[in-house]
């Protein structure tokens, strides 16, 4: 059964308590950021007050439809996170984000912002993307850098049961390289 996480973690206790392998859902308000967000950051770009304190970053470009006024979510298809890593700290210092989805992990650098701002990592599942979208109950886009629009743009999301698995805590725990590690040791085992 998953731990149901509510957004925001707005007190670094809740974010403490995250352990590694912990599966969660996730109900709240996150926020996306592509390539194109990643790169107005390390160029100043700034996250607007209306972004909700205490949030999670989700790495994708979402597809999304316009229906009136409202927007709809085809597909929430998490992108790799290792290629985002040297923005982590970025993200991280304006108070807003406390952690991170997507997959594949990041590196030790990474952990090490977690310790210097209370955040985390947590991964949800490759592949799934218009199953995740059934989670998105509400779609905004949120004004951030310049020029970003559709799917390169920041999207605010509200979400209710978004499924993810802790992977990175702040107690050390690194799921991705836990099993890097086990895999390299059954290897060695196997005759050749």
């Amino acid at each position: 059964m998953p731990f149901e996480l509510k957004l925001p973690l707005d007190h670094p206790t809740m974010v403490e308590q995250l352990t590694v392998g912990t599966r969660v859902a996730i109900t709240g308000t996150l926020i996306t950021a592509g390539p194109e967000a990643h790169k107005q950051l390390a160029a100043g770009a700034r996250l607007p007050d209306e972004t909700p304190e205490g949030t999670l970053l989700l790495h994708c470009r979402p597809v999304l439809k316009r229906r009136g006024s409202k927007w709809d979510a085809v597909s929430i298809e998490p992108e790799i996170s290792a290629t985002h890593e040297n923005s982590v700290a970025g993200w991280l210092s304006h108070r807003q984000v406390r952690g991170f989805i997507g997959y594949g992990g990041f590196g030790d650098d990474a952990f090490q912002h977690f310790r210097r701002f209370t955040g985390c990592y947590l991964q949800t599942y490759a592949g799934t993307g218009p199953a995740l979208a059934e989670h998105v109950l509400n779609a905004r886009e949120l004004p951030f850098g310049e020029g970003l629009k559709g799917q390169d743009a920041v999207w605010m999301l509200d979400v209710e049961g978004f499924p993810a698995i802790v992977t990175m805590g702040l107690e050390g725990g690194n799921f991705p390289k836990m099993i890097q590690n086990g895999t390299a040791q059954r290897l060695k085992t196997l005759p050749i």
